[in-house]
């Protein structure tokens, strides 16, 4: 992911992550280092996401350097049970890239 999570940004992200839900994929990985925002609307996208891979048995995955603002929003939302954050992303996964080309 790169550029902050917000409203903005949010819709391409819930299209990636239900893109990678319904692939042949057995793990989607998603960086969130990057971000130095994130709202709800960023918060709604990984919730939805997530229900979509426990739905077609695929793992969804938040690792890498997560920077302070995913980690407020966990916080403030108390989603950290949900989503425990890694410090690193696992070696030889691709990164989902919600990125515009």
């Amino acid at each position: 992911m790169h550029g902050d999570m917000d409203d903005d940004t949010s819709p391409a992200l819930a299209r990636a992550l239900t893109a990678a839900a319904n692939s042949d994929s057995t793990r989607t990985v998603v960086d969130p280092s990057p971000p130095r925002f994130a709202d709800s609307s960023a918060l709604h996208a990984l919730l939805t996401a997530r229900q979509a891979h426990t739905t077609t048995g695929t793992t969804l995955v938040l690792a890498g350097p997560v920077q302070a603002p995913v980690h407020r929003l966990s916080e403030v939302t108390n989603t950290g049970p949900v989503f425990p954050l890694g410090e690193k992303r696992p070696a030889g996964d691709d990164i989902l890239n919600t990125a515009p080309p």
